[in-house]
């Protein structure tokens, strides 16, 4: 099963299909699917992994905040790029 997960950032946004997400949270990485209960996520600075039906993504982020919603992920950070593995 799949849901939304949008990155925002001054320079940028992205937007996915995504079936899970690793986050970077203040207090450990944090696990996300589809589904999940709602939450607010402080984001620390690091890697989000990001994981598709056929694919698998890394973005290094900055400081920031997740909106967590049962269908769809927002994080909201000072920057993103993309990463290799």
């Amino acid at each position: 099963m799949t849901f939304r997960f949008i990155m925002l950032s001054p320079g940028g946004s992205i937007e996915h299909n995504v079936t899970k997400l690793i986050l970077p949270g203040l207090e450990g990485d944090i696990g996300v699917l589809a589904r999940h209960a709602p939450e607010i996520i402080a984001l620390r600075a690091g890697r989000i992994k990001v994981f598709g039906n056929d694919y698998e993504e890394y973005y290094i982020v900055g400081a920031g905040l997740v909106e967590v919603l049962p269908y769809e992920t927002t994080v909201i950070t000072e920057y993103f790029k993309k990463a290799g593995a």
